[in-house]
């Protein structure tokens, strides 16, 4: 396997058009280099949690360029084929180059309604707020504080094109038995609602003490197998850990973790 060592601009404290206008102060700069060099910032091409990219030897910082802005500058080793396959679809769609990331902003936190369905749980909700109204995630947050107090959240994902994204999270007690029957029921009615009209990926999280499982539900995805994934996401959640993509023929599929092969 070949090697090729990158080295990419991930983020500058210029003005930003997308989402309304964004400009990052430089404190937010040191944030995300201090990220990528500890390695809690997980690279993956298009934020896609099924394409890790497989990444070594990481570095990463902070310098002023020439116009007086600051950039994050980021150094990589990365299979060469592979990175060159990105170079090109990147080249195909006309975009820039370099990486991009993805931030999660709070936007309210609802407590659950009386009495709640699964007091043993709360949750997450975000979405990308390119692509889903504030009005839209609230109004699908409110529907799930039925379940428990939830947190709502938006995502901005700085691509050439953020992708379509609903992410919810369970939070659970890993001493406490889940009525997970219920608990499908009313997560598949809240992301139909939410994604009615849109082809949006939906990624699963459930937590339970230090066990973590991510499962993807791809954008092309329909209605009735996202509830058969959701459905099946029970098994999972209570007794995997990793990241998972579903498949209409063979279920829940377990991902390799960046740098595994």
């Amino acid at each position: 396997m070949a090697i090729v060592r990158v080295s990419t601009i991930v983020a500058t404290t210029h003005w930003v058009e997308a989402y309304g206008g964004v400009r990052f102060h430089i404190d937010f700069m040191d944030q995300i280099a201090s990220a990528i060099r500890s390695g809690t910032v997980p690279m993956r091409f298009e934020h896609d949690l099924a394409r890790p990219v497989s990444v070594s030897n990481v570095d990463a910082g902070v310098r002023q360029r020439d116009d007086g802005e600051h950039e994050v500058w980021c150094e990589f080793d990365a299979d060469e084929d592979e990175w060159s396959a990105w170079e090109s679809h990147l080249a195909l769609n006309g975009a820039s180059g370099g990486m991009s990331f993805a931030v999660t902003i709070p936007v309210v936190h609802l407590d659950a309604s009386e009495p709640a369905l699964t007091p043993e749980l709360s949750f997450r909700l975000a979405a990308d707020a390119h692509h889903f109204a504030r009005a839209d995630l609230l109004e699908a947050g409110v529907v799930l504080t039925q379940l428990g107090p939830v947190a709502v959240q938006e995502v901005m994902q700085f691509s050439h094109e953020p992708p379509a994204l609903i992410v919810l999270g369970i939070l659970m007690d890993p001493a406490q038995q889940v009525a997970w029957g219920v608990v499908g029921n009313h997560v598949y009615d809240v992301l139909r609602r939410l994604r009615s009209g849109k082809a949006a990926a939906i990624h699963l999280e459930a937590t339970a003490g230090d066990r973590n499982v991510k499962a993807i539900i791809p954008a092309d995805t329909s209605d009735e197998v996202a509830r058969e994934a959701i459905e099946a996401f029970e098994r999972i959640a209570t007794q995997s850990k990793g990241i998972f993509r579903f498949d209409s023929s063979s279920g829940w599929r377990p991902i390799a973790e960046q740098g595994e092969r």
